[in-house]
């Protein structure tokens, strides 16, 4: 029979995770185990601080950084293509359907309100802040709603993904910026 998938999205909290990974480990190149063991380590901490949202958003987006960032320049456009061949990579291995359920039936309507969002598109702040180039803001948004409409007609989960990404990664840099 079967599960939820809400059964399948709180399935695997830090402590199955950590028991699953320590069960495969011995397969993996070390550097992938480094990644795996940090990116849960990062996962146990925001599933213990539940106090702030901000302090967790921030502890799982190091869990997140440290599944797929491999010697990343650090620069947006480095950002970006890593999201874009994390989620096609992650996608690709999905025999289950999890992410695709996860993000057409579970989450369909957060996601379309976080895409649609003003206050995480990158263009709205670079116009708020006074860069040359970006008072067209409002057209950029409006055609970038309707790429995503496109890519969500046609299912393509890994695109939704990293322009959700993208645009969490806004948010990200909106609540930490590293000195």
């Amino acid at each position: 029979m079967p599960r939820s998938i809400e059964t399948e999205i709180s399935a695997l909290p830090f402590a199955q995770l950590k028991d699953k990974q320590r069960r495969i480990r011995e397969g993996f190149p070390e550097h992938i185990g480094l990644r795996i063991h940090r990116a849960l380590s990062w996962l146990g901490r925001a599933e213990t601080d539940t106090n702030d949202p901000d302090v967790r958003f921030i502890l799982l987006w190091i869990s997140f950084n440290s599944a797929y960032a491999a010697d990343l320049r650090d620069d947006l456009a480095s950002e970006r293509g890593a999201f874009n061949a994390y989620f096609e990579g992650l996608v690709g291995l999905d025999g289950e359907h999890r992410i695709y359920n996860s993000v057409w039936k579970r989450f369909s309507q957060e996601i379309r309100l976080l895409l649609s969002n003003r206050y995480i598109f990158a263009p709205f702040w670079n116009h708020h802040n006074g860069l040359e180039g970006f008072a067209d803001w409002e057209t950029r948004l409006a055609s970038s709603q309707k790429v995503i409409a496109r890519a969500m007609a046609e299912r393509q989960t890994a695109k939704i993904l990293s322009t959700l990404f993208d645009r969490l990664y806004v948010l990200r840099n909106q609540l930490y910026q590293p000195a």
